[in-house]
């Protein structure tokens, strides 16, 4: 109701400020050619230049004498204990996006391996999982405390990529000379480049990076549109299930917006901060 919508914006508003006084924030975006070239040794670069200005920022914020530790005890301490300390919230868009966190991850975890060899155990030799011990030294040095995924994530194909260019360029669907340009050129040049840049195996490994690398206890916020061309409403579905149902994990979903692809905030504005307020201020 309007009443409830005013109370949640002003919420929003006073959170805003109180941050703004309490908080040094500071964005770090990936760079468009970076996330322009998926599969590629730019990407991946990319994803490694972003590692370490994440690093770099939590030497200079994080207090040297805490551990970000997601062990049972926490529920025990104060609320307001750890107010005042620094997180990284990823803020995810569209399948490229979670592609790139997902490769971000494992950059974070070759980081680690190689700092720290003797304290990591390889994948093959546990059993294709790795222990909370392990993910909490990475939280340590980057504390991803929060994760919101809006419009993602789905498996690679082809026709999404074409319905998300399609999307970003405002292209309708009933051109038939721009639909038969489509199909003759586009559609054969995108599968060349996945072909050529095994992106198919590769997207799967990367999704798979994000059930191992993830630590369970990490709250997710995921966000999607009933009428989502690019991103198919059914395979989000099932990844949530099998987030929550098989690997247990802390996530909250609002999978009910009504709009376009990565549309979600401009279309319904007050549906969204209704979501992403509560979970960005809820106290770790």
């Amino acid at each position: 109701d309007q009443q409830e919508e005013e109370n949640v914006s002003k919420e929003s508003d006073a959170e805003t400020a109180r941050v703004k006084r309490t908080y040094h924030t500071e964005l770090v975006i990936p760079s468009t050619k970076g996330l322009m070239m998926p599969f590629t040794g730019v990407r991946q670069r990319e994803a490694n230049s972003v590692m370490h200005r994440l690093l770099s920022l939590s030497q200079r914020f994080a207090d040297p004498d805490h551990s970000f530790n997601y062990d049972s005890n926490h529920e025990h301490e104060d609320e307001h204990e750890h107010e005042h300390e620094h997180e990284v919230v990823f803020h995810i868009f569209s399948n490229n996006g979670f592609y790139f966190f997902c490769q971000l991850l494992e950059s974070i975890w070759k980081y680690h391996q190689q700092k720290y060899p003797h304290d990591f155990v390889s994948n093959s030799q546990k059993g294709g999982t790795y222990s909370l011990a392990q993910h909490d030294q990475i939280l340590q040095s980057i504390p991803y405390t929060k994760i919101i995924i809006d419009s993602a994530p789905a498996d690679l194909d082809s026709a999404a990529l074409i319905a998300a260019f399609r999307a970003l360029g405002k292209v309708p669907d009933n051109n038939p000379l721009i639909n038969t340009m489509i199909s003759t050129l586009a559609t054969p040049l995108i599968n060349l480049y996945i072909t050529a840049n095994n992106g198919h195996a590769t997207s799967r490994h990367l999704m798979s990076q994000f059930d191992s690398l993830v630590h369970p206890h990490v709250p997710i916020l995921l966000l999607h549109s009933v009428h989502d061309k690019v991103i198919a409403s059914d395979q989000v579905h099932r990844w949530v299930i099998r987030q929550k149902n098989i690997l247990n994990r802390n996530i909250s979903t609002d999978l009910g917006f009504d709009c376009d692809h990565v549309d979600l905030l401009r279309s319904e504005t007050k549906r969204y901060v209704r979501n992403w307020y509560p979970f960005v201020s809820k106290p770790r």
